[in-house]
């Protein structure tokens, strides 16, 4: 059985050179333990990825309890 399952939903289609919102649903599945989590994001290591990220790169998210779900934007 999985603990933590993570779900990344982008839009369908994006217009270029246009923001865009990603969502990032965590959530945990284990039916006893707690779950503290950390969000990093990191860009390419070359730097080749072509995306800009408008506000905060790494967080953490709020403590989750067994089954419990939480969402970033």
């Amino acid at each position: 059985m999985d603990g933590l399952v993570a779900l990344l939903s982008a839009p369908s289609t994006a217009k270029l050179h246009s923001p865009f919102q990603l969502r990032l649903t965590i959530r945990n599945q284990h039916p006893t333990r707690s779950a503290n989590i950390t969000v990093h994001l990191e860009p390419a290591p070359d730097g080749a990825d072509g995306f800009v990220v408008a506000g905060l790169r790494n967080g953490r998210v709020p403590l989750l309890l067994p089954g419990g779900e939480e969402e970033v934007l």
